[in-house]
């Protein structure tokens, strides 16, 4: 059986189309204030869990939500610790890589840190047959906004952002092609540990990506400044690992034509 937290939010709901069987959806336990995810007791070392929910952030402090979510995630890795099932956890490519984040302090936000934390938790309690760490992009679907970067230019109204124009970028990834990877890997027998990142191939300056979105959007024009700074190799993403477990991303380009284009002359160079 495979189950699945967070059935209710947009990569959820793609995991569960994805499924060509019923998937058993579990859900968070709100009333007796124990923070753990309730339903589990049935596990066997035959069972999956997809593990993409979070608890919700609405009318509570940050600290309160953060600790939530890494309670409920203990609930769930140490019941598959008990019973022997696997575990996929949805983590972040926010964490950066591994030599970044060896000073936790480096971590933008306390979401990032919140994901970083299980994911030890997760690579210090499971043996790595048990589990898939898979850290996602920005993910993205065409006509509806997300909280996705490139969608928070696109659809942008009244707040500066400042680009580095030197920034390749392909952080990047369609929720189906996300769903649809997990689900491949939810299948598997045999679980292998640490993933790493999915992101898009063929990365792109920052600049370029913008000056389409500026040609499909002339008014996002006065809400960028452009800065000539270092490029950041940690905003390219290597998800080769991925590939080798079935992930078949699609080139920068393709997505961002894809996601924003409409019957224009304007071209990503």
């Amino acid at each position: 059986m495979i189950y699945l937290t967070g059935y209710k939010g947009n990569l959820g709901k793609f995991i569960y189309k994805s499924a060509d069987q019923k998937l058993n959806r579990i859900n968070y336990n709100k009333v007796k204030g124990d923070r753990v995810y309730i339903g589990l007791e049935n596990l066997s070392n035959e069972d999956c869990i997809i593990h993409a929910g979070a608890t919700l952030k609405e009318n509570i402090e940050e600290e309160i939500f953060v600790m939530n979510n890494y309670t409920s995630l203990l609930s769930i890795v140490n019941s598959c610790k008990s019973k022997g099932a696997r575990l996929i956890f949805i983590s972040a490519n926010s964490i950066g890589k591994n030599e970044f984040v060896a000073n936790p302090e480096n971590l933008r936000d306390k979401y990032t840190l919140l994901k970083y934390e299980c994911e030890q938790y997760i690579q210090n309690n499971l043996p790595k047959n048990q589990y898939f760490i898979i850290r996602l992009p920005g993910l993205y679907m065409k006509g509806k906004k997300s909280t996705a970067f490139l969608d928070k230019v696109f659809y942008n109204e009244c707040i500066k952002f400042k680009i580095n124009s030197f920034n390749k970028f392909n952080n990047l990834c369609l929720y189906s092609d996300a769903a649809d990877f997990i689900y491949k890997l939810a299948l598997m027998k045999k679980f292998e540990g640490f993933i790493g990142s999915i992101a898009s191939t063929k990365p792109i300056y920052l600049k370029e990506i913008i000056k389409y979105m500026i040609g499909i959007k002339p008014s996002l024009s006065n809400l960028i400044d452009f800065s000539n700074g270092l490029g950041n190799e940690d905003s390219v993403y290597d998800f080769s690992r991925a590939i080798s477990l079935g992930y078949n991303p699609k080139p920068t380009e393709v997505l961002i034509n894809y996601l924003y284009g409409i019957n224009t002359q304007t071209k990503l160079s």
